[in-house]
């Protein structure tokens, strides 16, 4: 009997660790079956841009992801500021999507910084960041003391008859920031009774939701006050203003009623933006780098700003960076929303640069126009011998044959290297200046 025991107990022993590891088996296959079935994390905005100059020594840096992140993530090994190789002491916030880093100290003036954001960086669901990224920026030599201003409140003050579905929106005049945002920055009342709603925050946009219809017939007021720009810099004073509600809803959904370029357009610069014009205004918070998306075909994300105009109703799209040539385009509008909520229906456009044959990065209109050839990848060479290459010259505009484009005796690359300007003719324009002081 003992025996037996014996041999029935070893025999329920694998059974059982057999049984425990399909099932932990079972779950992980779960959770990375969860994970892969999330969309991609990626990276949708940055601030400042990949190459931007003159940057304020005491902005913050932010970026925007397309969801929201796990936090044990988001750490500073995985989002890094730094001088030359050195990371710069900060402090990391998170909120919304838009995370952001306040260096500790103003940053040094005219000097070049990267930033970082590294593919350890995963969403709740899981999903690691596509690829990293990483970008650099220049400072200028001074500080931003420019306070942030409000540009536009919907509903307008002293408006009448808005719906009651409405939301309300105000829009600033430069980038805040968006995890310090709070509800005591913002406020709605009827009378001295505060209404109950969800508050969120966007680049340069605050957006409220009343968590009821606000009442037919009622007056609201709204207070905006202590809101920071990327700088620090606080609204310089509260802001308040009422409007009268009316007694319906607004059910009809904005549409787009232009595009320029048109959809279809082919030969476009790597440097174009596109201008849309809708049926009527839009809810500023839900134009986003998550609503407003230009892709290639293979799904390659460009970094866009998307800048809304309230006055004309209209958003002008502008990639960050040069787009790649001979390359198509897609411009999706998915999420937008009018002041009331409803939704945009789905919107794609498509647009095509201008060929590059050669693959240098040089396109073959400029090839042609200035004599180089678009089909040989000619970009390092110097045809003139002005210490620039031949894509130096595409960039900054100057002739690639012709050494001193400004004809004011100094070579074009000697000129780029001093800090001057290799498309002006400035010995002219000081005689000038002093022939016009002379004789004053």
């Amino acid at each position: 009997m003992q025996v037996a025991r014996n041999k029935n107990w070893s025999g329920f022993v694998p059974l059982f660790v057999v049984m425990i590891a399909v099932a932990y088996a079972t779950g992980c296959s779960d959770a990375a079956s969860k994970a892969s079935q999330q969309p991609a994390l990626n990276v949708l905005a940055i601030f400042p841009a990949d190459g931007a100059a003159s940057i304020p020594v005491n902005t913050a840096i932010t970026v925007e992801f397309n969801q929201e992140l796990d936090i044990a993530t988001f750490t500073d090994a995985t989002f890094v500021v730094r001088s030359k190789s050195k990371a710069v002491a900060g402090t990391l916030s998170y909120k919304n999507k838009w995370a952001q880093f306040t260096p500790a100290e103003a940053l040094a003036p005219n000097a070049e910084y990267s930033a970082d954001v590294t593919a350890a960086i995963k969403s709740q669901g899981g999903q690691a960041l596509s690829k990293s990224v990483a970008w650099k920026f220049t400072t200028g030599p001074l500080a931003d003391s420019t306070a942030p201003s409000i540009v536009d409140m919907q509903p307008a003050a002293d408006a009448i008859d808005v719906p009651t579905n409405s939301k309300i929106i105000v829009s600033f005049s430069e980038r805040i920031r968006v995890a310090v945002v709070s509800d005591a920055n913002f406020s709605v009342k009827r009378g001295d009774v505060a209404v109950a709603g969800t508050l969120q925050a966007s680049e340069s946009v605050l957006s409220f939701s009343p968590a009821v219809a606000l009442t037919e017939a009622a007056t609201y007021s709204v207070t905006v006050q202590g809101i920071l720009d990327l700088a620090g810099n606080t609204l310089a004073a509260a802001k308040t203003w009422s409007f009268t509600v009316g007694t319906s809803r607004d059910a009809v959904a904005p549409t787009l009623l232009s595009s320029s370029p048109p959809s279809g357009t082919e030969n476009l610069p790597a440097t174009f933006s596109v201008t849309l014009q809708f049926s009527e205004a839009l809810d500023a918070s839900t134009i986003t780098s998550n609503t407003v998306i230009l892709a290639t075909g293979n799904g390659t994300v460009a970094l866009v700003t998307a800048s809304h105009i309230p006055s004309s109703n209209s958003v002008v799209v502008t990639p960050q960076a040069n787009l790649s040539y001979s390359t198509t385009y897609t411009l999706s509008l998915d999420g937008l929303t009018d002041t009331v909520g409803n939704r945009l229906a789905l919107v794609k456009l498509s647009f095509k640069t201008e060929p590059d044959t050669d693959s240098d990065l040089m396109p073959d209109s400029w090839e042609t126009l200035n004599g180089t050839d678009p089909a040989k990848a000619d970009a390092a060479e110097d045809p003139d011998a002005d210490n620039l290459t031949n894509l130096d010259e595409f960039r900054y505009a100057t002739h690639p044959k012709n050494p001193d484009t400004d004809s004011d005796g100094a070579l074009d690359g000697d000129e780029v290297q001093q800090g001057r300007k290799p498309l002006i003719n400035e010995p002219a324009i000081l005689a000038i200046i002093n022939d016009l002081i002379l004789n004053d």
